[in-house]
């Protein structure tokens, strides 16, 4: 048996051919989940390999234990939703919103994620030593927007929302603005 390449699709990017639903491409290729997509561009030696875009709203059932474990790539929302919390666990990624969304992120150690354009909503990001360079979209984060322990933030601009604490900081660094004095609304 041969296994279907996904190369005919309609409208909504399900396959024609075997009528599985692809959630993200990386160039050409289809990927029937986030998690191949990452696997298949944390490896990736050419710039135009190095985008993984999304195409249709991801559930949280969809997106189970989503983890970027390496790599240095674009992740395009290209205007979807993701309903469950990202996790980065290294690598260096930039988070292209284009007026997506995404419930929550997690970065650790070894990671550096670059945002513009997403907006945030529900679980604040957490940084757990890692780098989050914010430099457009808006964090809507409810009581807490930001949870840095240990991590470096860079808020360069944007809007952040929160109840009560824009930056919840333990211990890490975080620089609000950039040198000509723009930054975001706080």
């Amino acid at each position: 048996l041969s296994k279907c390449a996904h190369q005919k699709l309609d409208h909504g990017y399900a396959c024609k051919d075997c009528g599985l639903q692809m959630y993200a491409s990386i160039g050409d290729k289809y990927y029937l989940s986030l998690a191949d997509a990452f696997e298949v561009v944390k490896n990736a030696e050419s710039a135009e390999k190095k985008t993984v875009r999304v195409l249709t709203d991801i559930s949280a059932d969809e997106m189970a234990n989503l983890n970027i474990s390496g790599g240095t790539f674009t992740l395009d929302f290209n205007g979807h939703s993701i309903a469950d919390t990202l996790n980065v666990d290294k690598g260096n990624v930039t988070i292209v919103g284009n007026g997506g969304t995404l419930n929550g992120l997690t970065i650790q150690e070894n990671a550096y994620v670059e945002m513009s354009g997403l907006t945030m909503e529900g679980d604040s990001p957490v940084l757990n030593h890692g780098t989050f360079h914010m430099t457009d979209g808006k964090i809507d984060g409810g009581q807490i927007a930001i949870i840095n322990m240990l991590g470096t933030v860079y808020l360069d601009g944007g809007e952040i929302l929160a109840e009560e604490i824009a930056v919840m900081n333990y211990g890490g660094t975080v620089t609000v603005g950039t040198e000509d004095g723009a930054g975001p609304a706080i």
